[in-house]
C-alpha cells in the first residue's frame, strides 16, 4: 500500500515513516496540513508538475532541515513552512509568482533564502522572525512589501527595495534591529509617489540611513518609523 494517498493530482495524506520525503510524479498540488507537525520528517523532494503548496503543509515540521522544489510551481500557499524552525535554506524556482501569508513565518535557522525575480507578491509576514536572515535579495518584479514581511529579522543588515515596488506595508521591517541601511532604486514611484505605511521601519535602532531616489524626499518617510525615534538621516539622489 502506498504511503501517499492522491486525488485528482492533489496529495492528501501521508503515512510513510518520514526521513526525507521523496514525492512521486503525477503530485500536482500538495493539500493543506498534509504533513503538519510530522517531527519525523527531515527534507522534502518535490517532482516537476507540482504547482501549489497548500495551507499548512509543513507547518512545525521542526525537524525538516531541507526541501527540494521543482520548476512549474507557481504558489506557495499561507503558512506552508511556518515555524520550521531547523530550515536553513530555501531556493524558489523560476516559476514561483506568489508567497503567502506568513509562509515561512518563525523559521528561525534560514539564512538564505533565493527569490525569482518573478516574483510580485509577497504575503503578510511571509519571512517574519527568520531571525537568521542575513541578507535578501528581493525581485525585479516585485511591485508591493505587505505588512509585516520582514518583521524580527533581527539579523538582516541591508535592503534594496527594486524599482517597481509602489507599497511598503506598516511594519514591514519592524524590529530588525540590526538593520543599518535602506536604498529604494529610481523608478516610476518616483514620480507619483509610494506608500509607506506606518511603524514600516519602527523598531530598527541600527538604522542610520534610507536612501531614496529624487522625488521621494522626507514626506513620504515621515510615519515609517512609528513611535520609536531615532537618528536616520534621508538622502535623495
Amino acid at each position: 500500500m502506498s504511503e501517499f494517498v492522491i486525488q485528482n493530482g492533489i496529495l492528501t495524506e501521508y503515512t510513510g515513516a518520514g526521513g526525507n520525503v521523496v514525492l512521486p510524479d503525477g503530485v500536482k498540488s500538495v493539500g493543506s496540513f498534509v504533513f503538519q507537525c510530522r517531527q519525523s520528517i527531515t527534507g522534502a523532494v518535490f517532482p516537476r508538475g507540482v504547482r501549489s503548496v497548500g495551507t499548512q503543509a509543513f507547518w512545525s515540521c521542526g525537524n525538516l532541515t531541507s526541501v527540494t522544489l521543482s520548476e512549474g510551481l507557481q504558489m506557495i500557499g499561507d503558512w506552508a513552512f511556518c515555524k520550521c524552525s531547523s530550515l536553513r535554506e530555501i531556493a524558489l524556482p523560476d516559476s514561483v509568482s506568489a508567497i503567502g501569508e506568513r509562509a515561512f513565518r518563525g523559521c528561525g535557522s534560514l539564512e538564505r533564502v533565493a527569490l525569482p525575480n518573478g516574483i510580485k507578491f509577497i504575503g503578510t509576514s511571509a519571512f517574519a522572525e527568520c531571525t537568521s536572515l542575513e541578507n535578501i535579495v528581493l525581485p525585479d518584479a516585485l511591485t508591493a512589501l505587505s505588512e509585516g514581511a520582514f518583521r524580527g529579522c533581527v539579523s538582516l543588515k541591508e535592503v534594496v527595495i527594486p524599482s517597481r515596488v509602489k507599497k511598503i506595508g506598516g511594519c514591514a521591517f519592524q524590529g530588525c534591529t540590526s538593520l543599518r541601511r535602506v536604498v529604494v532604486t529610481k523608478s516610476e514611484a518616483s514620480a507619483e509617489g509610494i506608500a509607506v505605511g506606518f511603524g514600516a521601519f519602527s523598531d530598527c535602532p541600527s538604522l542610520k540611513e534610507i536612501v531614496v531616489p529624487q522625488g521621494l524626499g522626507d514626506g513620504v518617510w515621515g510615519p515609517v518609523y512609528g513611535d520609536t525615534p531615532f537618528q536616520c538621516r534621508i538622502i535623495v539622489k
